[in-house]
């Protein structure tokens, strides 16, 4: 576990390194600015700028938590089955990272194809391990998650292809806006099972507690929980930053979680959590999905998810004071 002046010292260095890297021109798997895409470029930034919110809301009260921690109990040590998963993950992570920074910014890029095929090959490669594999009972509510990006950011790679060969711009710079939103995420979540430990009994309750703040401190979370399904509808675009965006934070709670798991007198009610947020996480889906298909109305597809999503995240709020 890291003293108070590591976690600082980390949480510095981060955002130094995160400073310096900042290229001059956008970053590979990201699109020049055209005005052909304006309401694209436009959610992409609120969604990152929410992505930021949340790390720097999480970093602030895990700053203010770590004055609390102590080891007050052993920590056990990972089975020879549970560091080869992670052994792989790691594994897989590295080469969907490798593979992920390419240009591709426009159709007349030459080395797009070449590109598109690399990340391809990793992403699939990945998903085969997993296939090959059995995840341990602690990591299967992510593995879920990161099947799911998986198949998503290669659906991507095939839209991009496809726009490529038609000179489709406007296409090529959508598919690209959602993959890289969709690998940035999935590499988040393969780090956080290749690093995973477990907490101790002081540890993981500030943690839990830090993620319920997270989700109280999201304000657009927070307008997709209380908003009635008639005000989705009347603004589609915003109601579809707002799921997004909780979709974002639901994950990103999830990957918190994973990196740093419960003690085992604490696993029966990190099992709660963690069912709590795939519920979560479930119904945002069946959210946009339902708004997707019918836009203009109210269905009964639309409300039934929203009322399982408020359902969940209550339940996970509830759940988490229990810890």
């Amino acid at each position: 576990m890291q003293t108070e002046t590591e976690v600082i010292d980390g949480l510095t260095q981060f955002y130094r390194d995160l400073d310096s890297s900042i290229a001059v021109r956008p970053p590979d798997w990201r699109p020049e600015h055209r005005g052909a895409w304006a309401f694209g470029s436009w959610r992409m930034q609120l969604l990152a700028t929410a992505a930021l919110l949340l790390l720097i809301i999480g970093a602030g009260v895990l700053i203010r938590e770590a004055r609390l921690l102590n080891q007050t109990n052993p920590v056990t040590t990972p089975t020879p089955e549970v560091k080869a998963y992670q052994a792989m993950v790691a594994s897989d992570v590295q080469h969907v990272a490798a593979a992920s920074a390419p240009a591709c910014n426009t159709t007349q890029d030459s080395s797009c194809p070449a590109a598109i095929a690399a990340l391809t090959s990793a992403a699939q490669h990945w998903l085969d391990d997993l296939d090959r594999s059995h995840a341990p009972a602690r990591f299967a509510p992510m593995e879920a998650e990161i099947r799911r990006n998986l198949t998503l950011i290669l659906g991507d790679l095939n839209t991009m292809l496809v726009a490529f060969r038609a000179h489709d711009q406007q296409q090529l710079d959508a598919a690209r806006n959602h993959g890289a939103a969709v690998d940035g995420l999935l590499q988040d979540e393969g780090n956080a099972i290749a690093n995973a430990h477990q907490g101790t009994t002081a540890e993981y309750p500030a943690l839990v507690r830090a993620q319920v703040s997270v989700l109280h401190d999201c304000g657009l979370c927070q307008v997709t929980i209380s908003q009635r399904d008639a005000d989705c509808t009347s603004d589609m675009q915003r109601c579809s930053v707002n799921l997004d965006t909780t979709l974002l934070t639901v994950e990103q709670i999830q990957v918190a979680l994973v990196r740093a798991y419960a003690p085992d007198q604490l696993a029966g009610k990190e099992a709660r959590l963690q069912e709590d947020l795939t519920s979560a996480d479930a119904a945002l889906i069946k959210m946009t999905a339902a708004l997707n298909a019918s836009p203009a109305r109210v269905t009964p597809e639309l409300a039934s998810a929203h009322a399982a999503l408020v359902t969940a995240l209550s339940r996970f709020v509830s759940d988490a004071n229990t810890i």
